[in-house]
């Protein structure tokens, strides 16, 4: 079973934060609704043509084009909030460290330092990985990382 953010000495897992991923989840949801209503129901499409002249949804090229468009970005959303959700930013264990889908050994690590305040960059021997923490808890991330 994974821990959010947990601290124990053998398994630590660092997650993006929940809200950012709620946010996605919802604009990603909205735009999916919205896209579907549009090409099959009409619903908003009758609310909206009080407000805007709106044709029928094949005869206008850039309007299917929109739609499509929103379809495809809402999808994106969606399985980002849902890859985001599921796998960890960092997972440590005793002796390895995972990174954005990279493993290392926790040997290999020289050092760490946070290069603005969104990024950190961690230096293991054969090579550097710069990792963007924004929408991580800097707290726990700090915590975590003073314990290496």
């Amino acid at each position: 079973m994974m821990n959010e953010n947990n601290l124990m000495d053998y398994e630590i897992y660092i997650y993006r934060d929940k809200k950012t991923t709620y946010r996605a989840l919802l604009s990603g949801f909205l735009l999916v609704m919205y896209s579907l209503d549009s090409i099959f129901f009409g619903y908003f499409r009758n609310i909206l043509e009080k407000i805007v002249v709106l044709k029928d949804f094949t005869v206008s090229g850039r309007e299917e084009l929109l739609i499509y468009t929103c379809l495809a970005s809402g999808i994106f959303l969606i399985a980002y909030a849902y890859s985001s959700y599921k796998s960890p930013i960092i997972y440590i264990t005793q002796e390895s460290i995972v990174l954005a889908s990279k493993e290392k050994r926790i040997e290999d690590l020289i050092f760490y330092e946070f290069i603005e305040t969104n990024k950190v960059v961690f230096h293991f021997s054969e090579e550097k990985i710069s990792l963007d923490v924004d929408s991580v808890s800097k707290e726990s991330l700090r915590e975590v990382l003073d314990r290496l």
